[in-house]
């Protein structure tokens, strides 16, 4: 299968994404990852199609660099070219920076032992462009349901926060005993005004709370087991991970690696 990577204008009759959408679809670069799925997609597109003509991977590593239009990318990949010409293989390099997966270095790995090196390359762009087409269908799908959210727990807070604690006075002066249901709403708008700053502090935290448990096996092992058990979303990971284990099976069994050492690389990929 070719792969055209010429700048294509889109057309007038195309559907212009709105706004919000390009603001949702953006790449955020948090704790110094700003080699973003995209970029990857990209990269390893780039970096096949180059492998595949017969260029060595140094003189690969530099075109696609040339080819970048930030200098912060292209300081990286071509930091990545020089460190093999020092002598290490691209999965080592790539082992170094946080920026690639272990799923890419250990992929990358097989592609070296092997000799099919474009070949994982290309698995590896048609892995990100997949990534990148869901990630823009579901931000798609769910920009307007998250205004709607977003504006309702803005106004449930304003009338938790100031509105329910007017009435509350009223009711006292006039001495009325209040229906059940409404005394429920009264104390959870008492909880509100006082804990909210915290709830609000601990939603903030959580991004940077996960990302710390990620670092140890048994919340990564809690975790995952949650998420296979998920509805349609746990169904939809084995078959993904099941496609990976089957495509690297397959390179390896083509290159003649024996079965026991290439279960123990497609674990270590996985």
């Amino acid at each position: 299968m070719g792969i055209n990577f010429e700048t294509h204008t889109e057309t007038p009759t195309k559907e212009k994404s709105t706004g919000l959408q390009q603001i949702l679809q953006k790449e955020v670069s948090l704790f110094g990852n700003s080699f973003s799925n995209k970029k990857k997609e990209h990269f390893y597109g780039r970096l096949s199609v180059l492998l595949k003509s017969g260029i060595n991977l140094k003189r690969s590593l530099d075109l696609i660099a040339e080819s970048q239009k930030k200098n912060k990318d292209q300081d990286f990949i071509l930091g990545i070219s020089k460190d093999i010409v020092s002598g290490k293989s691209l999965h080592e390099v790539m082992k170094r920076h946080s920026q690639f997966s272990p799923y890419e270095f250990h992929a990358v790995k097989i592609g070296e032992q092997t000799g099919k090196l474009y070949e994982v390359t290309q698995d590896l762009f048609q892995f990100f462009q997949q990534k990148n087409e869901q990630k823009r269908q579901v931000l798609g799908a769910l920009s307007y349901p998250m205004i709607i959210l977003f504006t309702a727990i803005i106004v449930v807070y304003f009338m938790m926060q100031f509105v329910v604690p007017m009435f509350v006075d009223i009711f006292k002066q006039q001495k009325v005993e209040l229906p059940w249901i409404t005394q429920v709403i009264v104390n959870f708008s008492g909880f509100v005004t006082s804990y909210g700053g915290y709830i609000l502090l601990a939603v903030l935290a959580l991004p940077f709370l996960r990302k710390w448990l990620k670092s140890y096996a048994s919340y990564r092992r809690i975790s995952d087991t949650i998420k296979l058990k998920i509805p349609i979303i746990g169904n939809y990971l084995k078959k993904v991970y099941v496609t990976q284990f089957v495509q690297a099976m397959s390179l390896l069994t083509h290159a003649k690696v024996p079965m026991v050492n290439g279960l123990s690389l497609v674990k270590d990929m996985i």
